[in-house]
């Protein structure tokens, strides 16, 4: 009985229902003022600058990799010109001395020549006409018109793929 009596509504006891709201008295409720949407904070000074560097870290990176990348744009440009299998292999050795260096692919030719290229791609591109490429060193050979646009072919992909 304590308890009932020490707990009292700030409405008398009587039924919630029947109690109008223009007895009640209540008064129009206070919300916070609204927030306004300015960019005068530090923040919005900062985020420009910090978006200007990354653009201008990206451009450099977007930069390096296309100037890197400029000896295979112009051996693929070069390829298109070739008349001979002969020709192919010239500008092989000579993207492969500028990618590998003179001391590692400079000195290589014959079997090891074509072993190097195969080792620098996942796939072997250049072992399955091992024999039409010496027969074409060695003894002055072209070989077929087909098999020379598979190793055209394949020469493109090299250069494009090689590690």
């Amino acid at each position: 009985m304590n308890y009932k009596q020490n707990i009292q509504d700030s409405v008398s006891v009587k039924d919630t229902l029947a109690i109008k709201p223009e007895d009640l008295r209540l008064q129009p409720l206070y919300g916070p003022d609204p927030v306004p949407f300015t960019m005068e904070t530090i923040g919005w000074k900062i985020l420009p600058i910090i978006l200007i560097a990354i653009s201008l870290i990206i451009l450099y990176f977007v930069i390096k990799h296309h100037r890197k990348n400029a000896y295979r744009r112009e051996a693929l440009k070069n390829l298109e010109g070739v008349h001979s299998t002969s020709e192919i292999m010239v500008i092989l050795k000579m993207v492969a001395i500028h990618a590998f260096g003179r001391e590692t692919a400079g000195t290589l030719y014959g079997e090891q020549w074509i072993s190097f290229l195969d080792e620098k791609v996942k796939k072997p591109l250049f072992t399955p006409y091992k024999n039409n490429l010496v027969e074409m060193v060695y003894y002055d050979k072209e070989p077929p018109n087909e098999i020379r646009q598979k190793i055209l072919l394949n020469s493109k992909k090299w250069i494009k793929t090689h590690a």
